[in-house]
């Protein structure tokens, strides 16, 4: 498993709450170096996915189309390499989709190709891109729009995790992700997380609280991680007032309690939906996001500011570094492991870069 920065933002939400007063000696956070995996969901950067384009144009009945893209990671951002790419594609609307393997160019690595075999006239075929790199991070186009709420099927959801089963000593079956899809329509944007077992809610005696997350970046707005979000659904803060379904401007460390944001719950399988219009303007249809779990030890009293600062001033967390890490989206190892005590890790995912976009092209009939 990557683990990532999601303990640090997640302290920014415990700090907010009101509640029960208690507090847990938790083991340190997982030693970071600057060699490691641990790493800024900001600066981690997933394959690029663009310039798509079909040949022949426009598409003839019975002939095979060549879909091809621009596929790569950014080399003045990391030395990791794109190893796959895949090609889906449907011919009744969405409802089904088969799978092509693309092939990387020999001459020009950046270039890959896939075939969708030729059609009947006026087929309509939809169809998107993925591709992950060597560390497991993916980038994904979307198959569809339209989606009911809760979006029980995954026809017109992109995959965007396929975990591994962590073993029940290393990571609670009630906080395991196995797998996590992303879609959207003109007004939301919608996520399925599925764990293990039944997600619940933890508990309180002792405490430990159960939080599943989603971190939202609009790379519109730069790869700033203060400048992101987070939406997240946490049964226990019901106890304090809040909905247990949270939307959390990273940026400016407040609840947004006027955006609507909803969770759904089934046995295994948690459905999070909340409104496109809450990250701001996104031109680019491009987000960067992670899922994660983490069990909460520590519930602050009392008003949020003075619990705030009296939590930074318990881990010696300043104002200084805060406004560091407003400002370069990081601050050092050193200062991330001095963080203990609220929370625990459980289970992260690696990153994903969503295109909320698809394609389609129709056969001509040859008339």
């Amino acid at each position: 498993m990557k683990k990532i920065f999601l303990g640090l933002i997640l302290l920014t939400l415990i700090l907010g709450i009101r509640g029960v007063s208690s507090a847990l000696e938790m083991n340190e956070l997982p030693t970071f170096t600057t060699t490691s995996a641990y790493n800024n969901y900001a600066w981690d950067t997933p394959p690029l996915i663009s310039a798509v384009a079909i040949s022949p144009l426009p598409p003839a009945e019975g002939v095979p189309v060549t879909v091809s893209a621009s596929i790569f990671n950014d080399p003045d951002k990391t030395d990791v390499e794109t190893v796959s790419a895949t090609l889906r594609y449907s011919l009744d609307g969405g409802k089904s989709w088969e799978e092509v393997m693309m092939e990387q160019d020999e001459g020009n690595e950046r270039l890959w190709r896939g075939v969708i075999p030729g059609q009947p006239g006026d087929t309509r075929v939809l169809f998107y891109l993925s591709a992950s790199d060597a560390t497991g991070n993916i980038t994904t186009e979307v198959p569809g729009e339209n989606l009911d709420w809760p979006p029980l099927s995954n026809e017109r959801l992109a995959q965007t995790v396929v975990d591994e089963n962590d073993k029940e000593q290393i990571v609670p079956d009630s906080l395991d992700i196995l797998s996590c899809f992303a879609g959207f329509d003109e007004e939301y944007l919608y996520f399925k997380m599925v764990i293990e077992k039944k997600i619940t809610r933890g508990t309180l005696h002792p405490p430990f609280l159960h939080a599943y997350c989603i971190g939202l970046l609009n790379l519109d707005k730069g790869l700033n991680i203060l400048g992101s979000y987070l939406l997240c659904y946490v049964p226990y803060l019901t106890l304090g007032n809040y909905p247990e379904c949270v939307f959390y401007d990273l940026g400016h460390m407040n609840f947004l309690f006027d955006v609507e944001a909803s969770a759904k719950v089934e046995e295994n399988i948690l459905y999070l939906r909340v409104k496109r219009s809450a990250l701001g303007d996104n031109p680019s249809k491009s987000l960067r996001l992670f899922q994660g779990t983490l069990g909460i030890t520590t519930i602050l009293v009392g008003e949020r500011s003075r619990a705030t600062q009296e939590a930074l001033d318990l881990i010696g967390f300043s104002e200084e570094m805060l406004k560091t890490f407003r400002e370069k989206g990081q601050v050092t190892f050193e200062d991330i492991n001095k963080l203990k005590g609220y929370y625990t890790f459980e289970d992260a995912t690696n990153y994903t870069n969503l295109y909320l976009r698809n394609h389609s092209y129709t056969v001509g009939s040859g008339e």
